[in-house]
């Protein structure tokens, strides 16, 4: 891959060779992914920014980022009363493979947690504590359903994930993506009948989406509240 607005070799550099990386990245990670704003971002920004996130995948993708061997147990912060399902869209990202999803959430969650400062965590290398399909794995959601239907079930119901914005309610929820750009769009009809699939799973739950848990966000879009909105397809009988 060519690189027009980035130079590559810091990240290389940092990634493939530190394991304490997201402090030696620190001004580029708050520059591309703490401060970022899509809504104020211009053109040019948006396309300097992926090409970090391309390049971190491409290493993400063929193993040679350095994660520790083992870490904190994020698990002892999950309830055992899990009452509530989260309903998620991934934004502008849909249009990338779950690979994305990947590194989003570990450059805007795991990298941001771990260099703070308070944490016990802090000044290790990052370690998720969670596996999908042999692999560790850094996505926050449980379930990722796509328009075509097809659902990915990430992390066991006892996985704790950062996604709802509040650490009451990520204790006792379980997080479900619809990998679509749903902004201002609904879900097809094949990712909702197997939303509802999953839901009936979970007899007696209450479902919320992202913004009724964290209202500075409009997650999973604006199509999703009122009584037009697909969150009724989602719970009707």
């Amino acid at each position: 891959m060519k690189y027009t607005y980035i130079d590559p070799q810091p990240f290389i550099t940092a990634l493939t060779t530190d394991p304490l990386w997201y402090l030696a990245l620190q001004p580029q990670l708050d520059k591309y992914f703490y401060s970022y704003d899509g809504a104020t971002a211009t053109q040019e920004f948006k396309e300097e920014r992926d090409e970090v996130i391309k390049l971190v995948m491409e290493l993400f993708d063929s193993g040679k980022i350095l994660f520790g061997s083992d870490g904190e147990d994020f698990d002892k912060y999950r309830s055992k009363h899990i009452d509530t399902l989260v309903i998620h869209h991934p934004g502008r990202d849909a249009d990338q493979t779950r690979s994305i999803i990947e590194v989003l959430h570990l450059l805007r969650l795991y990298a941001r947690y771990y260099a703070e400062k308070e944490n016990s965590y802090y000044g290790k290398p990052i370690w998720s504590g969670h596996f999908y399909n042999g692999k560790m794995t850094f996505i926050t959601y449980h379930y990722l359903v796509y328009p075509d239907g097809m659902v990915e079930h990430i992390l066991p119901d006892g996985a704790f994930v950062w996604q709802a914005g509040s650490l009451n309610m990520n204790s006792r929820s379980i997080a479900i993506c619809l990998f679509a750009e749903l902004e201002h769009d609904r879900p097809t009809k094949a990712a909702l009948d197997a939303t509802r699939s999953i839901i009936r799973t979970y007899p007696g739950m209450k479902v919320v989406g992202h913004c009724e848990v964290k209202p500075q966000t409009t997650c999973p879009g604006d199509q999703f509240l009122g009584v037009d909105g697909w969150k009724q397809d989602l719970i009707k009988n």
